[in-house]
């Protein structure tokens, strides 16, 4: 569960907390968002300016313990019957009193929102006052030490499993009321991670038994005075396409230690069953499918696949959630980063699960976790009118001998509208940019408190990348002060045609990557970077990064120039002014 579709979660705010979550995230290129990343980036950059009033309704209801086989039996019974509503049952989960039953609606058919609003107030209420029974999972390092550790590891299976039940309830009134009802104070981020950890469950695990548990010898009815507890076996329905998903991961990413990898990936799940103590917590999350989706889900895998590799084990999880990784010759970056958003610019990575890469390792040995240093871009308002709609057309400085009149007449004139062609590259060019290092440069940083990745506050280093390139036989580099965003320009259905003025105008606005590194345009203005040779894209994606300036990706002519200009200028579209040309 790489992405969420919030239409399967109703009233989720996991698009608030990561923006990765989105299903429709990914630009067609490697390091770049769709129109609807964008406006999840957009979403994200205005919360961040003025920031949401987090409030949670709490209730005074305490959840009381419930037996672990009652609770078994009501999980398999919804596993079977997932859209079961059984009122009396979950006033029974809750231990709500007769006063409170008739206060939450629950013998009244018309009254869900209210069971809810029960529910989610008791979770609320429980998860803040009773923390050794309840935790928030949007906040947990794993999750099968709940199920699987000691009790010093996790809550228990019994508590674990209580609070499955219970987001599984949650979740089947959810999906029965309106799509458009707010949840604002009642589903928060704790329970937004609970439902969906919830279904995960209910599609990927089995449990099975009570397993009859051996007496010890010489015990007698005398000498036992409590009954041993029932013991569960707890089965991953879908293991065999875990592992093979896992397996596919490394090979797409042509990971340099792909053997060793496979070798133990194919016998994780068997060495799981017969106990063998070389199966640590992420492994298990991700065979039973116990994985949240966005940011979390590309922080796991890859710590999957670094444990199943014996000779970088040490190297464990990350650190932080935007951390990239440096192996042997080669690197691999996070696609929100900076590097994995300008190397996207190259012709041979990939992005997998989040992750771009495979990417050339940085020069001086460095290896392991990188975090870098990179400041955010603003993101403008998209589609502000601020220019008069002739001058757009090209007409903002008229001749003095150009009437209103012939204004009028070359706009209303259809053969002075014509299908605009963005630049190319001439047969006879010969303009080539080759990728040579990249150096990262070591820079004073801050403690960070690492939360759900580690149980203490690290000192964690800081590196600034800076890109170097051969650009038509001269040596340049750029240093990535910034984290700019890049959004691919649509595919677009039939002729799109500007007037012929805009064209001319627009095609002045071209800078070739050559020129890149004295341009200083305004950036109020348009810029068109001419990125058709050999190897300039990413160069001049590093050019975006140095300059903090968001761009639009055009590639081949799956977009028309006049989309792609529309979507790049303010007055109709992100107002980022600047559009990379690639072929």
């Amino acid at each position: 569960l790489m992405a969420l579709n919030t239409l399967d979660f109703p009233g989720n705010t996991f698009l608030d907390m990561d923006c990765e979550s989105s299903g429709y995230y990914d630009g067609k290129l490697p390091g770049t968002v769709t129109i609807s990343g964008y406006s999840e980036e957009y979403r994200e950059h205005q919360l961040l300016i003025a920031p949401l009033l987090n409030v949670a309704l709490r209730g005074t209801t305490i959840i009381p313990t419930m037996p672990l086989d009652k609770i078994v039996d009501r999980i398999r019974l919804l596993q079977g019957q997932p859209t079961l509503e059984d009122n009396e049952a979950l006033r029974g989960i809750l231990g709500l009193s007769q006063l409170s039953t008739l206060q939450f609606g629950f013998y009244s058919t018309s009254s869900r929102q209210k069971q809810i609003e029960a529910i989610c107030m008791a979770l609320n209420h429980n998860l803040y006052s009773n923390p050794t029974r309840f935790i928030d999972f949007s906040k947990a390092r794993t999750i099968s030490n709940n199920t699987l550790g000691t009790s010093a590891q996790g809550i228990g299976l019994q508590h674990f499993l209580l609070q499955v039940l219970l987001g599984a309830e949650l979740l089947i009134r959810l999906r029965k009321e309106p799509v458009t009802t707010s949840y604002t104070g009642l589903v928060t981020d704790a329970i937004s991670a609970l439902i969906v950890l919830s279904d995960l469950w209910m599609q990927n695990v089995i449990i099975q038994g009570p397993v009859a548990t051996a007496t010890p010898p010489g015990t007698t009815a005398a000498t036992s005075a409590i009954p041993p507890s029932p013991k569960y076996l707890l089965v991953a329905v879908q293991h065999q396409r875990r592992v093979e998903g896992l397996i596919k991961f490394g090979e797409a990413l042509s990971w340099p230690y792909m053997n060793e990898a496979r070798h133990y990936i194919e016998t994780a799940y068997q060495d799981l069953t017969s106990s063998e103590p070389s199966v640590n917590f992420d492994i298990c999350d991700w065979l039973f499918g116990l994985i949240l989706p966005g940011k979390i889900f590309r922080n796991r895998i890859m710590s999957c696949l670094i444990y199943a590799s014996p000779s970088v084990r040490s190297l464990s999880a990350a650190p932080s959630w935007d951390g990239g990784l440096v192996v042997k010759d080669r690197s691999y970056w996070p696609r929100r980063t900076v590097l994995g958003r300008v190397l996207g610019g190259l012709k041979n990575p990939k992005s997998v699960c989040g992750w771009i890469g495979p990417v050339p390792a940085p020069e001086g040995g460095l290896s392991g976790w990188i975090r870098l240093n990179s400041r955010r871009v603003d993101i403008p308002v998209p589609v502000k009118s601020t220019q008069p709609s002739l001058r757009s057309l090209g007409f903002g400085q008229p001749s003095t001998t150009e009437t209103p009149e012939a204004i009028l007449q070359s706009i209303s004139n259809p053969d002075e509208w014509i299908q605009g062609c963005p630049p190319s590259k001439p047969a006879n060019n010969s303009s080539r940019s080759v990728f040579k290092a990249i150096r990262l440069t070591e820079i004073p940083s801050a403690a960070f408190p690492t939360g759900p990745l580690s149980t203490a506050t690290l000192t964690i280093k800081e590196y600034r990348a800076s890109l170097y390139f051969e650009v038509n036989g001269t040596q340049v580099n750029y240093t990535l002060y910034s984290n700019p965003i890049f959004v691919c320009a649509p595919p677009c259905v039939g002729t799109h045609v500007m007037h012929r003025r805009q064209v001319q105008n627009y095609l002045n606005a071209v800078v070739r990557v050559v020129d890149l590194k004295e341009a200083y345009p305004p950036g109020d203005e348009l810029v068109i970077i001419d990125a058709t040779g050999e190897g300039e894209e990413v160069v001049a994606r590093a050019w975006c990064a140095e300059r903090a300036k968001n761009a639009v990706v055009r590639r081949d002519a799956d977009c028309c120039f006049a989309c792609a200009v529309a979507m790049t200028v303010e007055r109709k579209g992100t107002g980022f002014n600047v559009l990379i040309c690639s072929g």
